[in-house]
Formats: C-alpha cells, structure tokens, sequence
C-alpha cells in the first residue's frame, strides 16, 4: 500500500488561467487563495466513484481489480493493505492498492471519499507521497 497527500501543501498556487478563446491570463495568488492539487491523469478508461462511509462503517476486505485509489474528501478514518496493518488516513490523503492487492478501510467518525479505478496510472505522478 502507497499513501499520498493532495492538501494544500501539497499543491501549487493559481496562478493562471486560461480564457474559452484559448488566451492565457495571469492571476495573482494572493488574491485567488486557490491552490490546486492534482489527483489523477490517466490516456486510457477509467471509473471515479464517491463513498459515502457512515459512522462505524466499512468496507470489507477484498483484491482490488486493478490498480485503485482511495481519496478522502472529508472526514477520517484506516486503510490496510495486503499485511492487514490498520493505517490511520484523514481528508487530503490517499490511499492506492495494486492489482490483487487485498485491502479494507473502515471509519469510527465517517468518511467520504472518490475512489479511482483505472487500467494503468501511478498516482505519483501527480502528488506527494507520504510515508508512514
């Protein structure tokens, strides 16, 4: 299992933008307060799915089918990975399994979260990797 961080701090300032004439414009960060951070790109077909986990909710522990992430949006809660070791996770942090890796997550508080499913992508490419 692989954990990433999109938080602010983990993102760049807007810092421009571009018109629906294709005119790039620039913006000053300071004024925007937006700091984007990106999650996921992907060539080739892919799902995106929003979990709603209530409080004292799971999901059970099964292979993923092909490479997966777990974002959550809001709230708190764990995520294991093949070792079955409880991870603490919390909003602005991912989760990816490989393909056929047996994961499960769980929550005492609730949780929503996108969970990405694609063919092939590297979720480093776009964020920070967290140790734990």
């Amino acid at each position: 299992m692989r954990i990433f961080s999109f938080d602010a701090n983990s993102g760049r300032p807007l810092t421009q933008w571009r018109d629906v004439q294709g005119r790039n414009h620039r913006v000053d960060p300071k004024a925007s307060k937006t700091v984007i951070s990106p999650i996921f790109m992907s060539e080739v077909g892919s799902r995106f799915a929003c979990f709603h986990i209530g409080a004292g909710g799971f999901i059970p522990r099964h292979p993923a089918h092909g490479p997966q992430l777990f974002v959550v949006v809001e709230g708190s809660g764990w995520v294991c990975g093949d070792d079955g070791r409880k991870v603490p996770i919390q909003s602005g942090r991912a989760a990816y399994w490989e393909p056929g890796e047996a994961h499960e997550s769980g929550t005492d508080k609730g949780m929503k979260v996108i969970i990405v499913e694609c063919e092939k992508f590297d979720p480093g490419q776009m964020m920070r990797e967290v140790k734990f």
